[in-house]
């Protein structure tokens, strides 16, 4: 069995789940997944529920940023660096459901 520096390229050495963006399916992001036999999986376009840091930025912004003034880009940096090093944790068990897969499942119409 190959280890992961053996450099067999039918050795996958992870995978990564990205989005749409354009540095995600960039050539060169390819090229270089390609180069460290990293598998990339891409969500599908306009899918931002199936995104986890979609779910995140959400939450954050309903804790922290909606209908907040801040005076300058220093405050605002602070508050939402604070809420992800030492609010997060404390919220984190209260959410599992907005983060669990919890899709519907949608049957086929019988015509």
């Amino acid at each position: 069995m190959a280890n992961s520096d053996s450099g067999d390229k039918s050795v996958v050495r992870g995978s990564l789940t990205l989005d749409q963006g354009s540095y995600c399916v960039s050539k060169a992001t390819q090229a270089e997944a390609t180069r460290l036999n990293i598998k990339l999986w891409h969500l599908p376009p306009y899918s931002p529920n199936l995104n986890l840091i979609e779910r995140a930025w959400k939450v954050m912004n309903e804790q922290v940023r909606d209908n907040v003034y801040f005076p300058d880009e220093k405050v605002f940096a602070s508050t939402i660096k604070d809420f992800f090093l030492n609010r997060w944790s404390k919220l984190s068990k209260s959410l599992i459901n907005r983060f669990a897969d919890n899709f519907q499942v949608i049957q086929i119409p019988a015509f």
